[in-house]
């Protein structure tokens, strides 16, 4: 008795095809612009301005490998007039209050949902852009670009 029953256990275990999970669809997210994100968002004002200063280095450390590199000299251009150029024409026009603000406009940057998943480079160019420009409201555009 004993026996059919753990034949019968055995056969409803085994037997009869349990539906597996479905697999949870991922995102395509960016996970290197999330992750800056997330470590920005850590970093006190001081170390702010310390990754502000890395990540100018870093960019212009990367331009010189790319031009010393003879598989990737091609790329150079692309990435000397989407990266580079803009990144040190934003640091060349900065003194240190600018940088105060351009760390503040990267934290707004940073505290809407939609934008965690862009790059630091984005928000950095959000920031440059908002301290060309200023706290300029839609309304102030408006009037601006048409005038009465």
């Amino acid at each position: 008795m004993l026996k059919h029953i753990l034949i019968s256990v055995f056969i409803i275990a085994f037997g009869i095809p349990a539906p597996a999970q479905k697999p949870v669809p991922i995102k395509n997210v960016d996970y290197a612009a999330y992750g800056q994100m997330i470590y920005w968002k850590a970093l006190t004002r001081e170390e702010k301005k310390v990754f502000l200063h890395a990540y100018l280095y870093r960019t212009h450390e990367i331009e010189k490998e790319l031009q010393a590199s003879r598989k990737l000299k091609s790329v150079t251009p692309r990435y000397q007039t989407e990266i580079a150029e803009p990144l040190f024409a934003i640091f060349r026009n900065l003194d240190e209050n600018g940088k105060n603000d351009l760390i503040d406009w990267i934290d707004t940057f940073y505290q809407h949902e939609h934008n965690h998943k862009e790059s630091f480079h984005k928000a950095l160019r959000y920031a440059y852009q908002k301290l060309q420009t200023g706290a300029e409201t839609m309304h102030d555009v408006y009037r601006r670009t048409y005038p009465e």
